[in-house]
């Protein structure tokens, strides 16, 4: 008689401990999702807030809807690769995390320009509604975005962590150059800008720890 161990009892042996799993949604439905959440909240807290009152001026300034669709460009591709990242190893489709980066690093660049060529009074730096208004544009996306990262797998936290703070700054900046009149380059980055950075700073400290398997 055989002592061979029957093939459907091995299978069953080796199998005895797996539990069912929920396949990954696709990420570009993902993210699709995530930022029609979220540009509709955005748009609701501007409705809510109102926009600058020259907005009839601005959409005439080609310079003012460049920076608008640039941001919106920031904050789709970084939660494309937000969602992507979700899977292990990224799919393998590592190229796609430059297309962010390299438009925020436009973005800075554009910014550090404007701080050498313009002038610009940070003095009265202090608590403002902008800050108020950046926590009311950022805290929902944040949170969404946060909790479809925390579903999934990554095993880049840190970059993770990074396209977070891309997607979620970049639409909450959208809505603050919708709403406030002012466009001082020493306002942008003490009232629009650096809100973002230190809740970048925050997340990315504790990327590895939201995001761990």
């Amino acid at each position: 008689m055989s002592n061979k161990p029957n093939m459907k009892d091995l299978i069953e042996e080796l199998s005895e401990e797996l539990t069912e799993v929920k396949v990954v949604r696709n990420p570009l439905e993902l993210s699709m999702f995530w930022s029609l959440l979220a540009i509709t909240y955005i748009a609701v807290v501007i409705v809510v807030l109102g926009v600058r009152g020259d907005i009839d001026h601005k959409i005439h300034d080609p310079v003012y809807i460049f920076e608008l669709l640039h941001v919106i460009a920031i904050s789709l591709s970084a939660a494309i690769c937000s969602s992507c990242l979700c899977i292990p190893d990224i799919r393998g489709q590592r190229w796609m995390l430059a297309i962010p980066t390299s438009l925020f690093a436009a973005f800075i660049t554009w910014v550090s320009l404007r701080l050498g060529l313009e002038s610009y009074d940070m003095s009265g730096f202090s608590w403002g509604h902008c800050h108020s208004d950046s926590i009311a544009f950022g805290a929902i996306p944040a949170f969404m975005i946060l909790f479809f990262s925390m579903r999934g797998k990554t095993t880049h936290p840190h970059m993770m962590s990074l396209m977070n703070i891309l997607s979620v700054g970049a639409v909450g900046y959208l809505g603050l150059r919708i709403t406030c009149a002012s466009d001082d380059i020493g306002h942008l980055l003490g009232f629009h800008i650096l809100p973002y950075l230190l809740f970048g700073i925050v997340i990315t400290i504790v990327g590895k720890r939201i995001f761990r398997w």
